[in-house]
């Protein structure tokens, strides 16, 4: 568990930019092309039979949920449930063809905003947006990849940002990716790239104005798009890889695992040490 922490933490944000990009523009994924049939009845009762649904994933119109997909690229036809299952969010299920049973690989909840492009002999990688319960304001971001370990298939988190509900997303002007370190005592990562110290923005965090976390020096982020407001400051939309503890924050790590987790938001130039 501990090489797996510090493992998600030296990774390098590059490695989502076109997934989280897909995310941001609000790029359908193209499930499509991974579609083996639709011919998913007799594969749902044997799901059932063997105990890995239950009534919250099999009702009167649930069977388009379940897609026949091969998504470990074995050449046996494995199944995703894909949807709404009792909760506000949906569901996101993989069951793998072990031949002539099923096993359940991975269940998270969120909305697809990524899948790999199909290739023949690759197996899938995908993202979500885990978006929040009960009216919380904080959605993650999780991308997952396969990984084949003593011959046992998985999906590896790989990736994971966390994000507030009324963020203001980049509208094209991403850049070449800039890592930088915080030089201030206390430096604010913002809902907007404006400075706004006024009454908190949600009721329920006593955090002023649009600042969503506030982060000590030696803070390592990565600026994945500029803005420049009407100042003349210029906002780095950034990644902050939470090497060091924020001092305070907003942000929730989710409910599909207690892994850490990078935030985003915008952070001004002013301040930050380029690496």
């Amino acid at each position: 568990m501990i090489k797996k922490i510090l493992l998600l933490l030296l990774l390098t944000p590059t490695l989502t930019f076109g997934q989280l990009k897909a995310f941001l523009t609000k790029k359908e994924p193209n499930l499509q092309a991974w579609t083996k049939g639709t011919n998913n009845t007799s594969i749902i009762e044997q799901l059932k039979s063997e105990g890995l649904l239950d009534n919250y994933q099999v009702y009167d119109d649930s069977t388009p949920n379940f897609h026949l997909i091969d998504f470990d690229a074995d050449g046996l036809t494995d199944v995703m449930f894909y949807g709404y299952a009792g909760g506000e969010s949906k569901d996101i299920i993989f069951f793998r063809n072990e031949g002539n049973s099923y096993s359940k690989v991975l269940s998270v909840m969120g909305e697809l905003v990524f899948v790999s492009n199909f290739k023949a002999y690759e197996p899938l990688s995908f993202a979500v947006n885990h978006y929040g319960c009960c009216a919380s304001i904080n959605d993650v971001f999780e991308y997952y990849t396969p990984t084949n370990i003593g011959g046992k298939f998985k999906f590896q988190l790989t990736n994971k940002i966390a994000h507030i509900q009324g963020m203001e997303f980049p509208n094209g002007e991403f850049i070449a990716p800039v890592t930088f370190k915080t030089v201030n005592p206390e430096y604010t990562l913002r809902l907007k790239p404006f400075i706004d110290n006024t009454e908190p923005h949600h009721a329920d965090y006593d955090m002023p104005g649009n600042t969503i976390a506030i982060y000590p020096p030696e803070s390592i982020g990565t600026a994945i798009a500029t803005r420049t407001d009407e100042t003349g400051r210029v906002w780095y939309f950034a990644i902050m890889r939470n090497n060091i503890r924020p001092i305070k924050e907003i942000l929730f790590k989710g409910y599909n695992n207690d892994e850490p987790y990078y935030s985003i938001g915008w952070i001004s130039s002013r301040f930050v040490k380029k690496m």
